[in-house]
């Protein structure tokens, strides 16, 4: 999470490793010179760009997200629950390698696997939580119905077996949304689409996967100003104007989003932005790579895309982790109070309770 000062910027991120099957992660808040871009920050300092670990691994971060000290940090997990932390009480470290494991600030157990993080607003109350999964279930929950802290973990959707929450965005109730398949399908569709659900309820079919080892892969807000880029498993990459997507009712297949090349076996991640947005993307011996969107080659939707970076024997793709910008709770604008005039009453005096010429007591209408 980046809060923002006048001087600093403190950087929190999530660490992914493998350890013993599970997935740990921890919260690192760096300092961050004001006004420069965090992800560019990580690049030019190699050293928060991943942490090396007693075994000699490296892993690099899951989540960058910027918020406000004030906000509450919302962690969700692959099974559908959701646990918060205040983000003041992240702890700041200077080195990485020193950050707090999530269950310790949270109601989350060790082997939890998070999947997503929002970080909001106390006072924000308008908008929806837009969640998806790889099983291709979309689900669309009023803001209003979030709890705010909690000492408990609770539901926020009911994940059917086999499947999985993948990802968790907030909207403003008028978006378009743009899921992404492993067999390089994408769909878009109104947020509209999706009915208003409550706490724990299930979802509903945001996508029609193409087999049983299809799934969602990536799932963002769509808009015409923005592109769509893609990834295989094997690293090839292409960049794609969004507005080359039409948009769709829910529940169909979609259109072809990238012509995939004979060895490889699909889409591995998928992220929306602009072309000069950073991003990095994470291979599935968690190194880190830092680029540009732009990176990758821009082509038409359902065009061929290039390598984007070099993997080692038995590593692939496996995720990209992307700035999500701060959330901030809409001004509400105080209402405009018309200044009274004093009374004038026919004798020239102020008001003083008694009927005048003009029919007004203390600038009332007599009854």
């Amino acid at each position: 999470m980046a809060a923002r000062s006048n001087a600093l910027s403190e950087l929190t991120r999530f660490w992914l490793e493998a350890r013993h099957g599970c997935l740990v992660q921890e919260s690192i808040p760096v300092p961050v010179p004001y006004g420069q871009s965090d992800i560019d920050f990580l690049a030019m300092h190699p050293r928060l760009l991943s942490i090396t670990l007693p075994d000699g691994a490296q892993i690099g971060p899951r989540f960058i997200v910027e918020t406000d000290t004030s906000n509450i940090l919302y962690l969700f997990t692959a099974k559908g629950m959701g646990a918060t932390v205040p983000v003041h009480q992240l702890p700041q470290v200077n080195d990485p390698a020193e950050g707090t494991a999530f269950n310790s600030l949270s109601a989350l157990k060790p082997d939890d696997e998070v999947v997503a993080t929002v970080a909001l607003p106390l006072s924000l109350e308008s908008g929806f939580l837009f969640f998806a999964t790889a099983g291709g279930e979309v689900k669309r929950m009023k803001m209003e119905d979030l709890p705010g802290l909690m000492a408990n973990a609770f539901s926020v959707m009911d994940i059917e077996k086999g499947d999985r929450l993948g990802w968790v965005m907030v909207t403003g109730g008028e978006e378009e949304v743009v899921l992404v398949t492993a067999d390089a399908q994408a769909i878009r569709f109104k947020e509209t689409d999706v009915r208003p659900t409550g706490m724990g309820a299930g979802g509903m079919r945001g996508v029609k996967l193409l087999g049983q080892r299809d799934r969602v892969v990536g799932a963002a807000i769509a808009g015409d100003h923005l592109h769509l880029w893609v990834v295989t498993d094997d690293g090839i990459a292409k960049l794609s104007p969004l507005d080359e997507y039409p948009t769709q009712g829910r529940a169909g297949s979609g259109v072809v989003t990238m012509k995939l090349v004979p060895d490889s076996r699909g889409l591995a991640a998928a992220a929306v932005g602009k072309p000069d947005d950073a991003i990095i993307l994470l291979t599935s011996k968690n190194r880190p790579k830092y680029m540009r969107l732009s990176l990758a080659p821009k082509a038409k939707r359902a065009a061929k895309g290039d390598y984007i970076i070099s993997l080692g024997a038995k590593e692939h793709v496996k995720s990209v982790a992307t700035y999500q910008k701060r959330i901030d709770a809409p001004d509400v604008a105080e209402p405009e109070v018309a200044a009274e005039a004093p009374p004038l009453y026919s004798n020239g005096h102020s008001g003083n309770g008694k009927i005048n010429g003009n029919g007004r007591v203390n600038g009332k209408a007599k009854s």
